[in-house]
């Protein structure tokens, strides 16, 4: 499958987060008992090539949400995905803004564009929070640090722009739970149901021109990296091609296309949200 020229009726997104190691050890602790805290691992030593393998077979370019951590770590990982046509993108955690002494989540920002950029010889167009929050000052220090999109909200069908009207510019492509892998795997579900979930979505989102962002993960315990669960996601792919009206791009392809001419703009979100005023 081939870029489209244009946005696409209905635009897919395919998008893989990323952590190799760094919940690894977060689980195990410093003593680094791993025994079952492995499942990044899993994703790493087979999952990530199994993936890869279904995406090209579907001729699917794909976004991966790469740790800071783990493209130092593992940089044939990152090359490996290069290597593919897909997009290195940053994932990171934002639990809070700077507080008067300037501590903070947002360092992990910056930190995360210069370990990508040092590996895969260009900065991140994009971020994801791994624990889906974000914070106003974490999209403003986005924007400023050069990135053009996130992928944290699930307020849309459809992606958008922020604008502050001095030139600051991102854009936010929404994801959705029910869109997730680990929404079904996490709970032990099984592929047939996140199989026919993820179709009903998609047929529902075309039919209304919204877009899709499928999420999935290398986790092998709550991601599609076991080859059952992989076997789903090549379903899918296939099905949704067959569409027409249909487009797969990256997240920066898709991204690029919304600042170049975007449908809308709005305002980056403030702080505290301006009180609605009844009458």
């Amino acid at each position: 499958m081939t870029t489209p020229a244009a946005l696409p009726q209905c635009p897919v997104a395919v998008t893989v987060n990323v952590d190799v190691e760094s919940g690894d050890i977060a689980a195990a602790g410093a003593a680094g008992l791993f025994g079952k805290y492995s499942y990044g691992r899993y994703g790493m030593r087979e999952g990530f090539w199994r993936l890869a393998e279904i995406l090209r077979a579907e001729g699917v370019k794909a976004t991966f949400f790469v740790t800071a951590d783990d493209a130092v770590r593992h940089p044939d990982l990152v090359e490996a995905i290069l290597a593919g046509g897909h997009e290195v993108s940053a994932l990171g955690k934002i639990l809070k803004a700077p507080d008067a002494e300037g501590a903070g989540d947002l360092g992990a920002i910056d930190t995360a564009k210069d370990a990508i950029r040092t590996i895969a010889g260009a900065a991140p167009k994009g971020w994801r929070s791994s624990n889906g929050l974000i914070t106003p000052d974490a999209l403003h220090r986005l924007a400023a640090q050069g990135y053009t999109y996130d992928s944290n909200f699930e307020n849309d069908d459809r992606p958008y722009v922020f604008d502050d009207g001095k030139g600051a510019r991102l854009a936010e492509l929404p994801v959705f739970t029910y869109l997730t892998d680990a929404t079904f795997y996490g709970g032990f579900h099984s592929p047939d149901r996140a199989r026919k979930a993820w179709l009903e979505e998609f047929d529902a989102l075309h039919s209304v021109g919204g877009y899709v962002n499928l999420t999935l993960n290398l986790h092998g315990h709550a991601g599609s990296a076991r080859q059952v669960r992989a076997n789903a996601v090549a379903d899918v792919l296939n099905a949704i091609g067959r569409r027409a009206g249909t487009g797969f791009l990256r997240c920066d392809e898709l991204a690029g296309m919304l600042l170049a001419q975007p449908p809308s703009t709005e305002p980056f979100p403030a702080d505290h949200p301006v009180p609605i005023t009844l009458p």
